[in-house]
């Protein structure tokens, strides 16, 4: 029974950790097919490449923050407790996934560019 209590006292944790990663992309950090879609001119592409290169920068922002908790679960696993290694693979996966969103958008801002580059 404490092991039915125990898992599910961590899966609501787990929950409740992943929607605060959710709430931190705002909409307004987020380029919109509309956006794309609406860009006719030179300064409309710029600005979409603008936007994709600080996604792609707080993408790698939140990369790093996890490579230092990662680093942090492998010095002290003493505080992690049972399930360091779950925490370092769940670390592991968020950076995994944040750096390759920050590649995405740094490509997405290039293509912009080169749009923009086209575009009178």
């Amino acid at each position: 029974m404490k092991k039915k209590a125990w898992l599910s006292v961590l899966v609501v944790m787990a929950s409740l950790y992943l929607a605060g990663c959710a709430s931190t992309n705002t909409s307004q950090n987020l380029v919109t097919a509309n956006e794309v879609k609406a860009a006719k001119t030179k300064a409309d592409h710029l600005a979409l490449a603008d936007k994709y290169e600080a996604i792609a920068k707080d993408m790698q922002a939140k990369a790093d923050e996890h490579k230092k908790l990662l680093t942090a679960d492998i010095k002290r696993p003493y505080e992690v407790g049972r399930n360091v290694e779950d925490e370092q693979e769940h670390n592991q996966a968020l950076v995994d996934s944040y750096q390759k969103a920050a590649s995405f958008n740094l490509k997405m801002a290039k293509i912009q560019r080169d749009i923009a580059s086209e575009t009178r």
